[in-house]
């Protein structure tokens, strides 16, 4: 291969490595055709368009890749990946099989098919792969990563946080890391935390869509304006209506009516804002860039 293509690959390496994942389709896209019969030219364009949420390119990317090296353990995961992302799991199990017959040690490829099985509820099975992987690696980000999300699978909100934490110390600058900080702080309520890390995610990916999204809907759901509507989440509008019920009841009993009217009122009131407040609130928060 020539000096100038591998410079190209170089770069898009570094690219890739830091996450900047529309910068490696440009390195890519400058290396001349010598590089097509490169079978790392094509890992390092799937793994970008996977990245970029192009679901579909990324597994053509892994069909050109493989048919120069069939049995490319990093094509082959990345294809069973971009194959689970489009719902195609009985395929998906397929390539990342093939990828483990080729290492089946590896700490990545046994989380990769943790995640995948945790997709279709076996829950059990994952956490096999899953201990498997953290006997070679248990401090990489990609166990601690699947450890966060079998926690939240299982409803485990305070382990859930604590592999947020633990991911974010191994990999602080990682897009990723950030996200499912910002995921699991979201599950358990922490909003103002989680549009920070949200936040984050989008800025140290720029080119994410799905990024950009969820830093949008993060700023939406920390929004002072949100937070009756929040505290009506937290106790349930069912929980709500009930302890209005109750006050009502008191206080009928109580003959207080004067009491009874305002809170009758209060509560009217807060149904008009929860109905009226948030989509104003998003159309306005749409017309900005997170």
């Amino acid at each position: 291969m020539s000096e100038p293509v591998d410079r190209q690959l170089a770069l898009a390496r570094h690219y890739l490595a830091i996450d900047q994942h529309a910068r490696v389709l440009e390195a890519l896209d400058r290396a001349d055709e010598t590089a097509l019969g490169s079978a790392e030219y094509w890992l390092l364009r799937a793994s970008a368009l996977h990245e970029l949420d192009r679901h579909q390119d990324a597994v053509a990317a892994t069909d050109r890749g493989l048919a120069v090296e069939p049995e490319a353990v990093g094509l082959l995961r990345v294809r069973s990946e971009a194959l689970a992302r489009q719902g195609r799991l009985a395929e998906a199990e397929r390539a990342i099989l093939g990828a483990l017959r080729q290492d089946p040690e590896d700490p990545a490829l046994l989380c990769s098919y943790a995640r995948l099985v945790a997709r279709d509820d076996q829950l059990d099975k994952a956490e096999r792969l899953l201990g498997k992987a953290a006997r070679v690696a248990p401090d990489s980000p990609a166990v601690i990563g699947t450890r966060l999300l079998l926690a939240h699978l299982r409803g485990n909100d305070r382990g859930a946080a604590s592999h947020a934490h633990q991911l974010l110390s191994e990999a602080p600058d990682q897009a990723g890391s950030h996200y499912l900080a910002g995921f699991s702080m979201a599950h358990a309520g922490d909003v103002d935390r989680a549009a920070r890390h949200f936040r984050s995610a989008a800025e140290l990916e720029p080119g994410d869509h799905d990024l950009a999204e969820a830093a949008r809907e993060s700023r939406f759901a920390s929004h002072p304006l949100l937070m009756p509507i929040r505290l009506i989440a937290r106790v349930t509008p069912a929980g709500l209506w009930l302890g209005v019920l109750v006050t009502l009841g008191v206080l009928t009993v109580l003959r207080a009516y004067r009491p009874v009217i305002i809170v009758v009122v209060g509560y009217l009131a807060l149904c008009v804002y929860s109905w009226v407040v948030p989509p104003l609130l998003r159309r306005r928060l749409r017309r900005r860039r997170p």
